[in-house]
């Protein structure tokens, strides 16, 4: 997954008007995406801003309101710009999660796991699971989903097959 990771952006008020300041690295097509954004908190300072290449995956910032010290979170949809979600942000949990191989042994019996080709940890908020592509002994390439402090199965699938 490429993620684009951009300087801060900065608030710089203009006489009586506020107004945000974009880097040079930030497309246009990515400051209309925020406009609604800009709308609803002319004032915010943008401290994290991050998207990914998916368009189906939603933009995230980070940002700071002068009148309120708090860290704010918001996503934003990536196609239409519509604001999804706008509260206070906090750490994450810390949550211990299972080593690979933790995973891959507790998984042996159900799933004959060969080779494993590579593996991706991801977090939402309401999980953190681990993408394991691997090969099977039939020689299969497989891709399982598990819940990664668990270790519970959540979706398996047959990629492709080699003879």
């Amino acid at each position: 997954m490429n993620i684009l990771k951009l300087s801060i952006l900065f608030f710089v008020p203009l006489t009586l008007l506020a107004a945000w300041a974009y880097p040079d690295t930030l497309p246009a097509s990515e400051v209309m995406k925020l406009e609604k954004a800009r709308v609803r908190h002319p004032e915010m300072v943008i401290l994290s801003y991050h998207n990914s290449a998916d368009a189906n995956t939603p933009i995230t910032l980070l940002y700071n309101l002068p009148s309120d010290k708090t860290t704010q979170s918001m996503t934003i949809n990536n196609k239409t710009g519509d604001i999804i979600t706008d509260r206070a942000y906090s750490k994450p949990e810390k949550v211990k999660v299972l080593k690979l191989e933790e995973l891959v042994d507790k998984l042996s019996g159900q799933y004959p796991i060969k080779t494993v080709k590579n593996s991706t940890l991801h977090r939402s908020e309401e999980r953190i699971t681990r993408t394991i592509h691997y090969v099977d002994p039939k020689k299969y390439h497989r891709t399982i989903i598990v819940d990664a402090v668990t270790g519970q199965v959540l979706e398996s699938k047959i990629i492709e097959h080699n003879h």
